[in-house]
């Protein structure tokens, strides 16, 4: 025997319909949030990092700028007043690529061997000169060797600079003229990892040599590249959890 079907039945049955597209739609929106930080590839989870360049402008500036647009990836500039202002163009040249400039200093001292008069000055000085060129004032200060003097504080404060979060810095020791090529490249790639500023010098020609495979070794490691500021938001973001 057949039941009798209501006459609203096809409506409840549609409306049934339209939430079950609904549930699903909202599931795979979520979905797509939780997966991305995922590799469009294999899943891998994404690995920020901050490419962290030392000592310039220098030689080699114009050479790394061009590999860093090459390969699509945008870095960090630490860049030393006096060559600044021996080279300004160099400095708008990074500038109008897009990247981050952070003030390393005037003339690059070690703060502990400076007076607090001195380290004040030099500070002051790094600023002034990316001010004069670029119009702007940098945000944040990269000290000298990342030696960071406790009187840094207030000269810090008193020049409206930011210190950088520097524990998650790793670096592949390019300083170290008795570290080859590929140690540069083999320590960048293996010792990084998600929130990592990766520490290289510019003055270096193998540092610069091996850009393009350091870049391409992170990227396989599923890598992204984020300016200073966009990482210091999120270190601090992290902190905050």
């Amino acid at each position: 025997m057949r039941l009798p079907v209501p006459a609203a039945f096809p409506t409840l049955l549609r409306l049934l319909a339209a939430l079950a597209l609904f549930i699903f739609s909202v599931a795979g929106e979520a979905a797509a949030d939780c997966g991305e930080h995922k590799d469009a590839e294999g899943g891998a989870e994404v690995m920020r990092v901050a490419l962290m360049i030392d000592d310039g402008p220098s030689a080699n500036t114009l050479r790394l700028l061009k590999v860093l647009a090459d390969a699509g990836v945008k870095a960090n500039f630490d860049l030393v007043g006096r060559n600044c202002e021996a080279d300004p163009e160099l400095v708008l040249a990074i500038r109008d690529a897009g990247h981050d400039i952070l003030n390393h200093s005037y003339a690059h001292g070690v703060p502990a061997n400076m007076s607090t008069e001195a380290l004040s000055e030099d500070v002051a000085k790094g600023r002034q000169a990316l001010k004069d060129i670029t119009g702007e004032f940098p945000r944040f200060y990269w000290p000298p060797y990342i030696a960071i003097d406790p009187r840094h504080a207030v000269i810090l404060d008193e020049c409206a600079l930011t210190m950088p979060i520097t524990s998650t810095l790793v670096g592949a020791s390019d300083y170290d003229m008795s570290v080859s090529a590929e140690q540069i490249r083999d320590l960048s790639i293996s010792k990084a990892q998600d929130g990592s500023l990766i520490l290289f010098h510019e003055t270096r020609d193998e540092t610069v040599d091996m850009m393009p495979a350091i870049i391409e070794g992170l990227k396989a490691r599923g890598a992204v590249f984020l300016t200073y500021s966009e990482m210091h938001a999120y270190l601090k973001a992290k902190q905050g959890k």
